[in-house]
């Protein structure tokens, strides 16, 4: 897998926020003033998406596209998803 592309997210909102990724429905939880590395990587050099990104109240939503895998990371360590809420 090679990194296609690497974003920065800082919640400054004032409360814990939830990033979900989909399609794989996975969703972290994302602490106030914490920011994360969102790492997206293809099989190939041949393999292109784009990223859609969607606010919703409570948090963001971030939409793969076919044969990405998508990463998050705090201070350097992979983000565990969190328990499904409601």
């Amino acid at each position: 897998m090679r990194l296609a592309q690497k974003l920065i997210y800082l919640n400054s909102s004032g409360k814990c926020i939830r990033i979900f990724l989909e399609p794989w429905a996975e969703q972290f939880q994302i602490a106030p003033g914490e920011g994360i590395e969102i790492l997206v990587y293809t099989p190939d050099e041949a393999t292109e998406g784009v990223l859609e990104f969607e606010q919703v109240e409570g948090g963001l939503i971030v939409y793969g596209y076919e044969g990405c895998v998508i990463n998050l990371k705090s201070n350097g360590n992979d983000l565990t998803p969190s328990d499904q809420i409601g």
